[in-house]
């Protein structure tokens, strides 16, 4: 805001934020590292809030238009400082016009001119709805006006945002173990192996097929359907070492990154194996999936409540009762559940949190949860007051529609 009052937009970009506002490196990447634009989103989110419940007595609006990290200001509409406010279908510009008017050939019309009121665009008697241009522009009373409210509105905007930290409250409670520890997080997400068909299967599958494919591009995307009653050799399949986690557990590594961002939290990705327990003893922990590592797995042992990923069967179980619950179809799509788990003192000796889903869908779901103010507010009113200090485990229902997992229901906690 003070760059943009002084007239230095050009030292509003991504990267010289980045490195003014959150400590980046002189040579840090902005394609890699998104928090400008993260937190740029979350300004205009809260612009829009606060423009939906101005008080009356607002008379300048703050934009920040998208694409760009230059705040724009305009006057209200129903403000007495504008000086078209009492002329319908008439709007100011967001910046204040030049000092020299235009006369409708384009050519401009300096002061020692003469012009009468009607050969003017601008001003009161002229045609043009787009601004309000006299013969000098707008008055050094309303320009400076103008740029106190802009000022005093500048301050209070930056007041009611700080009164209202999206990453307080239940977001601040869950993850402040995690946000106290002078080391940074490490988020782990599983790394599974596949297998992918050798090029003697493609070639194989290309004789009996020959107008399958147009290239090998159709290869790589398509599924190779052949005969329900082929045979398929273990020599014709080749293991796949580097796919990562599926689909629902990127996206919640990806919430997590952003959550751990905002809230300025430095933090490594590991994958698979690249995770060791030596790191996870001296630095806190996020686990991503329920078929992480051996080890990490390990580390359900003795909970309340776990997750059983067998070959023929997924569910979550409580471990007194013996009660389960298995993802399924329901008349509309699909049901799936999700454990969260948090350790203020893990066996790792740091602070951990695991969550995953029986389904793939339940493990983004349960991050969406982890990362929502609002929906992890609403889940932890059945806990006890202090629960921000004990371990918690928090199973959730989700019902899966086209894919997508609806709003949480919570089923069932245990606080220890």
């Amino acid at each position: 805001m003070e760059q943009k009052l002084e007239g230095n937009d050009e030292n509003i970009k991504e990267r010289i934020l980045g490195i003014a506002l959150f400590g980046r490196d002189a040579n840090y990447a902005t394609g890699d590292d998104p928090v400008v634009r993260v937190q740029a989103k979350e300004v205009r989110r809260r612009l829009e809030a606060y423009r939906s419940d101005l008080p009356n007595d607002v008379e300048v609006l703050i934009d920040l238009p998208t694409g760009s990290y230059v705040p724009a200001f305009s006057l209200r509409e129903s403000s007495p400082l504008n000086p078209l406010h009492d002329y319908a279908g008439i709007h100011p510009l967001v910046d204040v016009p030049d000092t020299h008017a235009a006369t409708p050939g384009g050519r401009p019309v300096f002061d020692d001119e003469q012009t009468t009121p009607s050969e003017k665009p601008g001003g009161l008697n002229g045609n043009s709805g787009s601004s309000f241009v006299g013969h000098g522009g707008l008055s050094p009373l309303i320009t400076t006006l103008v740029l106190v409210l802009v000022a005093a509105l500048s301050i209070g905007f930056l007041a009611w945002m700080h009164s209202r930290n999206p990453y307080d409250g239940a977001l601040r409670k869950f993850w402040g173990p995690i946000l106290e520890s002078p080391k940074p997080a490490v988020i782990s997400l599983g790394r599974t192996i596949a297998y992918a068909p050798n090029e003697s299967l493609y070639g194989e599958f290309r004789k009996s097929h020959p107008n399958a494919y147009r290239d090998r591009l159709d290869e790589y995307l398509d599924v190779l359907s052949f005969d329900k009653d082929a045979t398929i050799h273990w020599s014709d399949l080749r293991p796949l070492v580097n796919i990562g986690p599926a689909f629902g557990g990127v996206r919640a590594g990806m919430r997590i990154s952003s959550l751990m961002t905002g809230m300025r939290k430095p933090f490594v990705v590991r994958f698979g194996s690249e995770s060791s327990f030596v790191e996870l003893r001296d630095s806190p922990a996020i686990i991503v999936g329920s078929m992480n590592t051996r080890w990490t797995n390990s580390l359900e042992g003795g909970l309340h409540f776990a997750i059983h990923d067998l070959s023929s069967d997924q569910y979550v179980e409580e471990a007194r009762s013996k009660r389960t619950w298995r993802a399924g179809p329901t008349s509309q799509g699909w049901v799936d559940y999700g454990l969260i788990t948090r350790e203020v003192v893990a066996p790792t000796g740091q602070f951990l949190v695991k969550f995953a889903g029986v389904g793939d869908a339940g493990t983004e779901a349960a991050g969406e949860l982890l990362t929502n103010a609002d929906l992890l507010s609403s889940a932890v009113k059945r806990l006890p007051r202090d629960w921000e200090h004990k371990n918690v485990q928090l199973l959730v229902e989700f019902n899966v529609i086209d894919g997508k997992a609806g709003p949480p229901k919570l089923v069932d906690t245990y606080v220890w």
